[in-house]
């Protein structure tokens, strides 16, 4: 936040004094705050650490904070921006701190909710473009946050993507057709195997399901990131831990007990269900083997 609010001062000095050099820094280092924090109360007072205590626009947020703080109702402290900037006091609809608080305003009541946020904003009037930009790259900002695994260290040093970028570029598109080609051909082999040495349609048919549904899981360590799952540590995001022991329950639910009817699977040998698990590692190996030699990297 520090060096977001540095920049921003470097660059409000060319044209803005005092409160308007403030709000910029302001605003940039609750940009930057948004990225790991879904928190807008937090935001907001992170983001006023970075401007001067004694300054005027310091004093207007702070009050907001305290209003919110009190339980005081968004339409109240509406009212209480426009009492204080109404037509017998002059001012810019463009002013600094006048504007910062509809934004304050916005944050700290609309309760998360995009359409309620701008709606607060935007029937504030004053410099309502600006303010809603401001307010809706924030609230945007946040879902950066709510991912759960952790920034990756070197994620500032990644260049910006040209706008002209494809989503599927750089291989993905290659990458994501040969990983569907790869589940398809275990779930085959699965099929093959139960039906096989599990004597009926009904044991491939659990096979197939078997290793289909926890690849799935197995896959979604395999793209927390493009490095090595083990070099990052395979257990370090606790909420999708929840999550795969979850699935995996709701498996073993439909495998082992009587809802299994309903889907038409059977109980298998107990080798079945050994050669099972080692098609379901199979996708960790190869993505791993794709990691170490290069074949999934970063794409800048």
């Amino acid at each position: 936040m520090e060096t977001a609010a540095e920049m921003a001062w470097r660059d409000a000095s060319i044209s803005h004094v005092k409160n308007g050099i403030y709000g910029e820094m302001w605003v940039s280092a609750m940009l930057a705050k948004a990225a790991v924090c879904g928190d807008l109360r937090e935001i907001v007072a992170s983001g006023m650490r970075q401007i001067p205590q004694e300054s005027r626009l310091h004093a207007a947020l702070s009050d907001m904070l305290r209003r919110f703080d009190a339980g005081e109702t968004a339409e109240a402290a509406a009212s209480h921006i426009l009492a204080l900037y109404d037509e017998a006091n002059q001012h810019h609809w463009c002013h600094t701190i006048s504007n910062a608080m509809i934004v304050a305003l916005g944050l700290l009541w609309g309760e998360k909710d995009f359409t309620r946020t701008m709606g607060l904003c935007l029937t504030m009037g004053f410099d309502t473009d600006c303010n809603s930009a401001t307010i809706g790259s924030i609230v945007a900002n946040t879902a950066i946050s709510l991912g759960m695994e952790a920034v990756e260290a070197d994620v500032m040093d990644h260049k910006p993507k040209p706008k002209s970028e494809g989503i599927f570029a750089h291989g993905l598109g290659i990458q994501v057709v040969l990983q569907g080609c790869m589940f398809a051909l275990l779930t085959l082999a699965a099929f093959v195997l139960g039906q096989r040495f599990g004597g009926s349609l009904e044991a491939g048919q659990t096979m197939a399901f078997m290793v289909l549904s926890l690849t799935q899981i197995v896959q979604a360590f395999n793209m927390r990131s493009q490095r090595s799952l083990f070099a990052m540590g395979p257990f370090t995001n606790h909420k999708l831990n929840w999550a795969a022991l979850a699935s995996v329950l709701l498996v073993c639910l439909v495998l082992f007990t009587p809802v299994g009817v309903a889907f038409e699977l059977v109980l298998l040998p107990g080798w079945l269900y050994a050669a099972g698990l080692g098609l379901i590692l199979a996708p960790l190996v190869v993505m791993e083997i794709a990691k170490a030699i290069g074949l999934v990297r970063h794409r800048h």
